[in-house]
């Protein structure tokens, strides 16, 4: 799931885990959006030394899931040995991973504002043809005198 820049500056003022978290500081998406952007190795980091404690606290594990007909790569057995170059190539994974979600996580920010804009539109539209309705003649005039 990907989370805006403005969807998290609104649950941030809506959320009670998130105003502890951000220790009552009330930032708004600009500043949100600035740190995503200024600090993407130290969020990669803290991702992934997340995902390390979860799998050390085993609240994740390496059991086999399915979806949708899709099978993930797991632990089948508990002879299975994990290997140095195993372990490496799933690091580079989760880095891939981070990678992808920082970069949905961009476009996110820049595809909400682009909807805000988009929605500015319609209004500033009805100002402009307002604004030429007084100076020109309509189009329904001219196609009229064409008919």
């Amino acid at each position: 799931m990907y989370v805006s820049s403005r969807a998290l500056e609104k649950e941030n003022a809506r959320n009670i885990e998130l105003m502890w978290l951000t220790s009552g500081l009330k930032p708004t998406y600009k500043t949100i959006s600035d740190f995503r952007k200024n600090n993407p190795k130290a969020l990669k980091q803290v991702f992934k030394d997340f995902v390390l404690i979860l799998k050390g606290l085993a609240l994740i594990g390496d059991t086999l899931i399915a979806l949708d007909g899709a099978f993930l790569r797991a632990n089948a057995s508990k002879n299975t040995l994990i290997m140095k170059k195993t372990t490496q190539r799933d690091l580079k994974e989760v880095d891939s991973n981070i990678d992808e979600y920082l970069s949905a996580l961009k476009y996110s920010d820049e595809e909400t504002h682009t909807t805000k804009l988009a929605k500015q539109l319609p209004r500033n539209l009805e100002i402009l043809l307002k604004k030429t309705s007084s100076t020109s003649v309509s189009a329904t005039n001219l196609l009229n005198k064409f008919v």
